[in-house]
């Protein structure tokens, strides 16, 4: 099944998709274009319709309607009443000449109410061939964003169906190989000639078998089936174990956290976990969050961008902790960092630092001067934590005052590290991902697997189609433009020691 699945879509993952995404930005720049003309054009419309009655007014809102002749007339009809006026004082009102330019008057009248309506119409036909385009883009839009949805799913089904024949081909090796070993076996015992020597009899006695031999069969076929449930098992958990894993994900892993002695020993006895980056500079784990903010900075170094949004699929995964730490190693780079905690629902940030959680983000979105509620609270850093819990997190976080103030931060920042709660619980981090410039998404080692991984990715690249280019791996559908990476926490540092500096040289800062 699974070839002839990838002969028929592989040109829609790896040739289609790009084609569409680039289809949809661009059908979102036309719909921006007609929408603001529509809107334009409605305006113009229904103020003419109101000024049907006042001329003055009237000849105001048509005069940008189209090219006309209405100056024209006008210009005329003033000069026929100017001309009337003259002879009707000279000659009174009954002179022929007086009565021929009364009836010039009138029909000049009537060519300006004709030229008025004309240009009411024309600008009525405006505005609905906008609307009828505003429609079809909008139709358009949408085919576009169910077939982008659709071909999603056909990579993910893809994947999955590869990965499956990859290892019933090592299984396949595997049985072939144990075929041609018993073929040769039974070819080479075919030359041996028997002959019967005692025949076979019942036996009266017990018989001294050889525990050593049964023993060492049963041993084989033991461990040959205890090889195929583990392998049965891990071919059924699809959790991310390591940054190889993540690489089927489609998207760059610009960090690898390894899990701290110190953190374990604070979680298990339910606090909160320490700031390494202050608490333990020298470690591992700090030095991973170092290597982390260099790759976000360099990353994301042109065109420059401030700010970035860090969440991940499920609770429990760490994002807190890594958007704190992430702050913190900025911020030692001379860098004015703001860390922001917009998780409005399961706030924590102010725990970390000993702050008065009641006064934060939720309260400045309703004030005009910011900055007796932003913290500084070491060195460069600066801190907002979410305050009361407002009933509608949301639509606050989605609301044009949280644009307004963002745009305020990057006045006066270098960087601004916003932390989110999890994509598929609620949808906070969505409401916010168009107003931001990266993404990263945190995911926990051997804990969260590759379908929600992928599931939360997909909601984001929903709301995010003009978010570079993630990477072609495994069959993943590709997205032209978005700014998401990918940040393993808590790796098991034995697993650690074969990813990055700081693992493969744990003793230097072990000894240090």
């Amino acid at each position: 099944r699974c070839p002839d699945f990838g002969v028929h879509y592989t040109y829609s993952v790896d040739g289609q998709l790009p084609g569409v995404m680039q289809q949809l930005i661009v059908i979102n720049s036309s719909l921006t274009v007609v929408q603001t003309e529509r809107i334009k054009l409605g305006a113009l419309y229904q103020k003419i319709q109101k000024s049907i009655d006042r001329p003055g007014v009237l000849q105001s809102l048509i005069a940008g309607a189209g090219e006309t002749a209405l100056p024209k007339f006008q210009g005329r009809y003033r000069e026929l009443q100017r001309d009337l006026n003259q002879l009707a004082q000279k000659y009174g009102p009954e002179h022929p000449q007086v009565r021929k330019l009364r009836i010039d008057l009138e029909a000049q009248e009537r060519k300006i109410d004709d030229e008025r309506q004309r240009l009411i119409d024309v600008a009525k036909t405006r505005y609905e061939v906008v609307q009828d385009r505003e429609a079809a883009l909008l139709a358009r839009h949408d085919e576009l964003k169910r077939e982008v949805q659709d071909l999603n799913e056909k990579a993910i089904r893809y994947g999955r169906l590869k990965r499956k024949v990859e290892s019933n081909q090592r299984l396949a090796k595997v049985l072939i190989d144990r075929l041609g070993e018993t073929n040769l076996n039974m070819k080479m015992m075919g030359g041996t000639k028997f002959e019967l020597v005692d025949p076979a009899e019942v036996p009266t006695v017990a018989i001294n078998y050889r525990p050593v031999h049964t023993m060492s069969i049963t041993g084989a076929v033991g461990l040959i089936i205890a090889l195929g449930v583990a392998a049965g098992l891990g071919f059924l958990d699809n959790r991310l174990d390591t940054p190889d894993d993540m690489a089927y994900l489609g998207f760059p892993v610009i960090g690898t956290i390894t899990q701290h002695k110190a953190s374990r020993d604070n979680k298990s006895q339910g606090g909160v976990e320490p700031v390494l980056m202050l608490e333990a500079p020298s470690s591992p784990t700090a030095e991973a969050y170092r290597m982390l903010r260099t790759n976000v900075l360099f990353s994301y170094a042109d065109p420059p961008r401030k700010v970035f949004l860090v969440t991940s699929a499920h609770p429990n995964e760490g994002k807190t902790t890594v958007s704190v730490n992430l702050a913190f190693a900025m911020s030692q780079m001379d860098r004015r960092v703001l860390l922001l905690e917009a998780d409005l629902r399961n706030p924590s940030i102010h725990k970390f630092f000993d702050l008065d959680g009641r006064m934060g983000l939720s309260e400045l979105l309703l004030r005009e001067d910011y900055d007796g509620y932003i913290t500084p609270y070491e060195g460069n850093l600066s801190v907002v934590p979410t305050g009361e819990r407002p009933p509608n997190p949301s639509e606050l976080l989605g609301s044009k005052r949280m644009e307004q103030f963002l745009a305020y931060a990057r006045e006066h920042f270098d960087a601004i590290v916003i932390d989110t709660p999890p994509i598929l619980a609620v949808s906070d981090a969505l409401m916010l991902s168009p107003l931001v410039d990266g993404i990263l998404m945190v995911i926990r080692s051997n804990m969260t697997s590759y379908d929600h991984a992928r599931r939360a990715i997909s909601q984001l690249l929903t709301l995010r189609t003009n978010l570079p280019a993630p990477l072609d791996q495994a069959g993943i559908a590709q997205t032209p433009g978005v700014s998401l990476g990918l940040v393993m926490n808590y790796l098991d540092p034995r697993a650690g020691r074969t990813y990055g500096y700081y693992g493969k040289y744990n003793h230097y800062y072990t000894d240090s």
